[in-house]
């Protein structure tokens, strides 16, 4: 059974991981300059400040302590017309070898709550062309 929970500052090696894995999938491995350390400041600030993005994980109950399938990095904005804020996902990823498992379909949903709970007026997001 899949589990979808919120990420914590404990998995940002596990993020990175995923995000390198999501740019080699984009055939751009060398645009991740990212590092641990940005990920903690920004996602998971520690100080009392909003973090600039979170992250979703999506995990396999039947194998706990496995590391995670996938991950969704999202944030919320805000729509100056609506006067409402919205959900966008900037990334979304499962690792290929556990593809067609309902891994990301969990991960939509989850985020779609989210925004449910949160107000927002709009879920967004964008997809490669190819």
């Amino acid at each position: 059974m899949l589990v979808i929970r919120k990420a914590t500052a404990s998995d940002v090696p596990r993020i990175l991981t995923l995000v390198r894995e999501l740019a080699a999938y984009e055939k751009e491995p060398h645009q991740v300059i990212a590092t641990e350390a940005d990920l903690l400041r920004d996602g998971f600030p520690g100080d009392g400040r909003e973090p600039a993005f979170r992250v979703l994980l999506v995990e396999d109950d039947a194998a706990p302590g496995a590391p995670a399938l996938g991950f969704a990095l999202y944030f919320f904005t805000y729509s100056t017309w609506n006067g409402r804020r919205c959900l966008f996902l900037e990334d979304v990823f499962v690792e290929p070898q556990h593809r067609g498992k309902g891994a990301g379909l969990a991960l939509m949903r989850a985020l779609a709550k989210e925004a449910i709970a949160r107000g927002c007026m709009r879920f967004v997001w964008n997809v490669l062309d190819w």
